[in-house]
């Protein structure tokens, strides 16, 4: 008759015994263990509020580039009609989409 071995750990309800080594301070640490449900919905969530975020800040930055550029055209455009309006010329192409 083999002699048993003694338990690698006190008997615990988190302890693994195929992963003697992996001992978590908390059962909810336990990497075993999969996430309670409430936590996988909420890291579902999380990732798919993540991809929404990212696609309205890329949609945001965007739209806030262009406004940028427009309104630094037309801030050209005010600074120098004064010029063109003296000299009598039309602003010719120099200003496509305005």
């Amino acid at each position: 008759m083999k002699p048993t071995r003694p338990s690698p750990a006190p008997a615990s309800p988190f302890f693994n015994p195929a992963r003697p080594f992996l001992k978590p301070a908390h059962p909810a640490l336990d990497p075993a263990r999969p996430f309670p449900k409430p936590a996988r919905a909420f890291l579902k969530h999380t990732r798919v509020s993540l991809k929404y975020t990212r696609a309205f800040l890329k949609h945001t930055r965007a739209f806030l580039n262009r406004a940028r550029a427009f309104l630094e055209s037309a801030r050209t455009l005010l600074k120098r009609a004064p010029a063109f309006l003296r000299a009598g010329q039309p602003l010719r192409g120099e200003f496509p989409h305005v």
